[in-house]
């Protein structure tokens, strides 16, 4: 069988960890940010131009067909009322 590791923790502390003060929180935060967007895989520009471009279209394309519905309910509702 595996022997279980225990600590000794001196007698008087808590189990609670030490607090940090908030500069530290800050700088650790920052820290792990920064590690973060290192991992990020940023598109090419080429990539960039044509994921602006498709949401550009799409865009349009949406707005003129809710734009095309908005006039046939409104001509609908107006000549029926």
């Amino acid at each position: 069988m595996a022997k279980e590791q225990t600590s000794k923790r001196p007698s008087g502390r808590s189990n609670q960890p030490e607090k940090v003060g908030i500069l530290q929180r800050a700088k650790n935060y920052l820290r792990g940010v920064r590690s973060e967007l290192r991992k990020v895989t940023w598109p090419t520009r080429k990539e960039l131009i044509n994921y602006t471009l498709i949401v550009i279209v799409l865009t349009v394309a949406l707005a003129m067909i809710i734009g095309l519905f908005d006039l046939f309910w409104n001509q609908l509702f107006y000549y029926w009322l």
